[in-house]
């Protein structure tokens, strides 16, 4: 079954320059996935003694 792309067939729902700075915005923080802080590798593992 042929499928066909239509550029600018209807009006967008967001602003061209939001949709960039959300994606730029993913970019980040999907290099960021890997970097833990000392604080967050122990959150919610660790509980202290009563």
């Amino acid at each position: 079954m042929p499928q066909f792309f239509v550029e600018n067939s209807h009006p967008a729902i967001i602003f061209k320059e939001t949709y960039q700075a959300a994606q730029r915005e993913m970019e980040r923080r999907s290099q960021l996935r890997g970097i833990k802080s000392a604080a967050g590798i122990q959150t919610g593992i660790l509980f202290p003694g009563k």
